[in-house]
């Protein structure tokens, strides 16, 4: 099976997820989608938030319990679901065993890196990207690519987000620089 098709088979955990990456493209001048992508040869990592994941962060994120997603506008839509993906090119797409704390080597669709750090639940190997979302449902083998489940969206990493708040403190101290 394709990361497309174990996504529509596991509809009832992961359709709003769905629902976003069929109505995300992949570039401005592309009429594909990414669900369209996860559909074809490729090597994909698919950090792939259940429904009460992304509901939850849809809610907070507008600030109003049960937000349609429907309703969502594009460019959130595209940052959820880019965010969530890795495209390793030719090369292996990551399962657990490849991880190492830090960065990842391959960005993902955002061009942004995608940082992991271990942790231990229960005595239990754990692994959490981006310091906020921690795979619940590890290793789902597809033919182009694994779907590792989180309980939370994948947001911006802690590097990234923490470079551009320097950035914007800049901004504030030397507005004219």
């Amino acid at each position: 099976d394709m990361v497309s098709t174990f996504l529509t088979r596991n509809s009832e955990s992961f359709s709003k997820y769905i629902e976003l990456a069929g109505r995300v493209h992949l570039s401005n001048k592309s009429q594909s989608t990414v669900m369209d992508l996860l559909s074809t040869r490729g090597n994909y990592t698919c950090f792939a938030p259940n429904n009460d994941a992304l509901q939850a962060y849809v809610d907070s994120i507008m600030d109003t319990p049960n937000y349609p997603i429907e309703q969502l506008d594009d460019s959130i839509a595209s940052f959820i679901i880019k965010n969530s993906i890795i495209d390793t090119g030719d090369d292996k797409a990551y399962e657990t065993n490849d991880f190492v704390e830090g960065a990842l080597t391959y960005q993902n669709l955002n061009d942004r890196y995608v940082t992991v750090t271990f942790d231990t639940i229960n005595g239990r190997a754990s692994f959490i990207i981006n310091s906020d979302s921690r795979i619940v449902d590890s290793d789902n083998e597809c033919e182009n690519g694994y779907v590792q489940v989180v309980d939370k969206v994948v947001s911006l990493s802690a590097d990234a987000a923490f470079r551009r708040a320097g950035l914007r403190a800049l901004c504030i101290l030397f507005p004219y620089f």
